[in-house]
């Protein structure tokens, strides 16, 4: 017997945000000596349905493709700019499904809001079935099984790669400022909530699943409750003139570059934070041994050097240096400071997403040996007092 050919296909589709300022169209270009070519579509809108933690996305298309669909419970919005790309696979056989996946698809079809059927209501819709209309099903199901073992979510990763030297092209092109490079994080926000992906077999539409990544930038509503003491020192917080805190604060800039795929620039503010813990430490130890301003500058502009504060001043001030209280943890940060924002300060070197973390988990691991070797010296100094 003859096995029937089919093509799949995955659509990969990513809403921008923002508009690029060029005509809608197919665009080929080189990327990893591959020719590849995406769309843009300054054109698109979406059809939503409103839902209580973010809208969820129906149908993206032109005005006219999506206006038949348009109801009460149906909004149309004009989409910014969004870019797609495809890939296709021919297939002779289809994957099997069992029983209990049969079941739950029938529950994902039935599926109202956050009230999940259970299995006993899709055995009841499945025993009402006609045979025709369980065998189209079950075919419908292997169809989207198999379009998905093809193209795993990993394809749709890698999309953001592609678009973002697209994207790099385009700004030196035009001189766009307000155009930047994109993250799951980042696009997370828009229609395509994500990366997009639409599966077709033999040019029909046979499902669509959104890859996220991070979930936060869907949420319309808190999705954390915080402790009442965070909260209640969060409001005295806000009641204080000054605002001592910049180390922490650049921290936690470098973890948000990192998921908005800013790896440079999380290297930077990661390096900056350290040295601003450490500038932090060694001018309150100043002011708590009575040295004035002018005096604290000229020492400090003395020894600028950061390899001189944490060891020669740490020294005079503490009676130990960095390297002393944390030798690993200083040995990790430092080599990767000098190493990794050296090097993005003085060339055009772009750091991996693995690099930058693990830069940004030495420093943190750093701070905290230091955290809790003053908070053990406080400790012993209070119980001495008592």
């Amino acid at each position: 017997m003859e096995m029937t050919e089919m093509i799949f296909a995955a659509r990969y589709l990513v809403e921008l945000p923002y508009v690029l300022n060029i005509p809608d169209g197919d665009y080929d270009f080189l990327y990893e000596n591959n020719h590849l070519r995406l769309t843009v579509h300054n054109d698109y809108y979406a059809l939503f349905k409103d839902a209580s933690l973010f809208p969820q996305t129906l149908l993206i298309g032109t005005r006219e493709q999506l206006l038949p669909h348009h109801t009460n419970e149906r909004g149309i919005m004009k989409c910014r700019t969004i870019i797609s790309l495809a890939n296709y696979w021919e297939c002779f056989d289809l994957l099997e499904i069992s029983h209990e996946e049969l079941i739950n698809s029938i529950r994902n079809q039935i599926r109202k809001e956050d009230n999940f059927p259970s299995v006993e209501d899709a055995e009841m819709l499945l025993s009402k079935m006609s045979q025709q209309d369980i065998d189209k099903k079950i075919e419908l199901e292997r169809k989207i099984k198999t379009a998905r073992e093809i193209f795993p979510p990993k394809r749709s990763e890698e999309c953001i790669g592609i678009i973002n030297h697209f994207i790099k092209q385009y700004r030196v092109a035009f001189k766009d400022q307000f155009a930047d490079e994109i993250s799951l994080y980042q696009v997370g926000s828009g229609f395509t909530n994500g990366v997009l992906q639409e599966h077709y077999c033999d040019g029909i539409k046979i499902s669509a699943i959104p890859l996220v990544g991070v979930i936060t930038p869907l949420m319309r509503e808190s999705w954390y409750k915080h402790d009442e003491s965070l909260i209640d020192n969060f409001k005295k917080r806000l009641m204080s003139n000054e605002f001592n805190e910049h180390p922490e604060l650049l921290l936690i800039r470098a973890d948000n570059l990192v998921h908005k795929g800013a790896f440079r620039s999380a290297v930077i503010e990661a390096s900056a934070g350290l040295e601003s813990y450490i500038l932090r430490k060694i001018i309150n130890a100043f002011h708590r041994n009575g040295i004035n301003e002018c005096q604290t500058k000229e020492t400090l502009n003395k020894n600028w050097k950061f390899d001189d504060r944490c060891k020669k001043l740490f020294k005079q001030l503490f009676n130990i240096s960095v390297p002393e209280i944390a030798p690993l943890e200083w040995q990790h940060a430092n080599k990767n400071r000098k190493e990794l924002r050296d090097k993005i300060a003085h060339t055009s070197h772009e750091p991996t997403e693995k690099e930058t973390k693990e830069f940004i988990k030495s420093i943190n691991l750093l701070i905290e040996k230091i955290d809790s070797y003053f908070k053990k010296i406080n400790e012993s100094n209070e119980s001495k007092n008592l």
